[in-house]
């Protein structure tokens, strides 16, 4: 299967996985157009270049696809750590490859965030009066709920948003949706705020992911006086947030916690060190935090036990199978291992020369047994072109980063060199009992696929033990992409369905086991 042909394939996997959720979600309509054009593209340039079309559908879906998904994804870190104008830049950037769905209405908005910033409250406002008087509803309520946020008028942001935005439209914004929340804290309905949380807490997922879900559970734990819950967020899914911000939510818990005290002088210790926070620390040192225990129901506290569960189950499963990684120190250093040995096998003749491979520790059975065991560690190193090599390291990336997290490092090496080292093996054994002997192989899929496996028994140990959801839904997805694996196995020449497979194996059983001591030591 060549470069073009794999293109191809993953651009119209792509495109139709998009029109499916634009159409399911009844939203964000630019994309359908989106998808639906880079499909024309190459249906066209399968008539008039067919060698070139997945190349040339690759291009259309980088520039109007894959960019601009990245692109907002920066827009909202940058927001989240309110460096206001480098994300009003890149938003009007990335206006010009999606006209659609509102992006061009962006910048504008953080251009007001970014005057509050500065204390240019009057010009904020000024610019945020053009959106209240715009016929189109999203914005118009969107503009009015920010204006309200930044001027602390919590009370008439709810009598507001109750009456005149309908409730349908309010789950279906992730801004006036979160403010929401956070306005029933502000006003001290804290059962309300529990209660909108845990109802629509998959709504809110679906409208602004795993950042949205983790503002309104912020504002659950800080109004709720849960101290300990608030710095496990900022340790963790909000730690991107700026540390006068962090202060000002850590007192707001301590003041709901009842110590009224220590949340005060947080705040006088930051009321002049961020003007954007000047109005919100005037309301709380002057609408002082009730303490949650005089307020929380005995359902209300129920729900925010279960809350906190669902926070530690998304904290220890939901990095799984993740295209945005965690820092991994020795993934990284893997990565970089197999980059460099590339390196080295082209300037010693070639990736794809047999030789090369073979005098560089290529796993070749009969040399194995004829006294050159080291083989089938070196051939975890080596690969046979570099779609072999970027393929692999992609794998890695994906894999490599959450099994680290979760083993820690030690046993991580553990799992990933004894599957690649054991499959090799079972491979030169199979290899040897067939007359096979000369067969060679090369590449760390075997040890990749030990973490393919090694994420399936910590997932399936976390639906079962703990019964998570999060688990159990990545469980779901690692099983499919191992059948999608084993498919392409046996579909494709030249790939090793052995090595996979026991790699696969090995990787279950060694991280079975490593768990099983780590379970008798606790």
């Amino acid at each position: 299967m060549d470069l073009n042909t794999i293109l191809r394939l993953l651009v119209i996997i792509s495109c139709c996985s998009l029109i499916v959720r634009v159409i399911s979600s009844r939203r964000n309509w630019g994309w359908l157009g989106v998808a639906t054009g880079i499909l024309a593209v190459i249906i066209a340039s399968s008539f008039f270049a067919p060698e070139r079309s997945g190349i040339i559908g690759g291009i259309f879906w980088l520039i109007l696809v894959l960019m601009p998904i990245l692109g907002l994804r920066q827009v909202n870190y940058l927001i989240y750590q309110e460096k206001f104008q480098s994300a009003r830049q890149l938003a009007s950037f990335l206006s010009l490859l999606h006209p659609g769905d509102g992006w061009q209405q962006q910048p504008q908005f953080l251009r007001a965030l970014e005057l509050t910033k500065k204390g240019e409250l009057k010009r904020a406002q000024a610019l945020l009066d053009r959106y209240l008087q715009n016929s189109n509803h999203d914005f118009q309520h969107t503009a009015q709920a920010i204006q309200f946020r930044l001027e602390a008028r919590w009370q008439e942001c709810l009598e507001w948003l109750q009456t005149e935005v309908s409730e349908f439209r309010l789950w279906q914004n992730s801004t006036l949706a979160t403010i929401y929340c956070r306005t029933l804290g502000e006003v001290g309905d804290l059962n309300g705020l529990i209660w909108a949380f845990t109802f629509h807490q998959d709504q809110l997922q679906q409208l602004g992911g795993s950042m949205a879900v983790n503002l309104a559970r912020l504002y659950v734990f800080a109004f709720a006086g849960e101290v300990k819950a608030v710095r496990q967020l900022f340790a963790s899914t909000l730690k991107i947030y700026p540390k006068n911000v962090q202060e000002f939510w850590l007192a707001t818990a301590e003041m709901a916690a009842g110590n009224q005290e220590v949340g005060q002088t947080i705040l006088f210790n930051i009321q002049k060190k961020d003007l954007a926070l000047e109005a919100a620390i005037a309301f709380r040192l002057t609408e002082p935090c009730p303490e949650a225990n005089s307020i929380l129901r005995a359902d209300s506290l129920q729900m925010i036990a279960a809350i906190k569960k669902d926070l530690q189950h998304e904290l220890n499963y939901g990095g799984a199978i993740s295209l945005t990684p965690t820092k991994a120190n020795t993934t990284y250093s893997l990565i970089l291992i197999n980059i460099l040995v590339f390196i080295w096998e082209i300037n010693q003749g070639g990736s794809q020369n047999l030789e090369t491979l073979y005098q560089l520790g290529a796993a070749v059975p009969n040399a194995i047994i004829s006294g050159e065991p080291w083989r089938i560690l070196t051939a975890n190193f080596l690969h046979y072109g570099w779609i072999h090599l970027a393929s692999n390291l992609l794998g890695l990336w994906i894999l490599g980063p959450y099994v680290e997290f979760y083993v820690g490092w030690i046993r991580y090496l553990i799992i990933y060199f004894m599957s690649g080292i054991s499959a090799i093996s079972v491979f030169t054994a199979v290899a040897l009992k067939m007359g096979q002997g000369d067969e060679l192989l090369v590449g760390a899929s075997a040890a990749i696929m030990g973490l393919m496996g090694a994420t399936f028994i910590i997932l399936w140990r976390g639906w079962q033990q703990d019964k998570s959801k999060i688990a159990q839904d990545r469980l779901r997805l690692v099983m499919l992409i191992i059948g999608l694996q084993v498919v392409f196995d046996l579909s494709v020449a030249n790939v090793s369905f052995l090595g996979h497979f026991f790699g696969l194996i090995f990787g279950i059983v060694m991280t079975r086991i490593l768990l099983f001591f780590t379970d008798q030591k606790a």
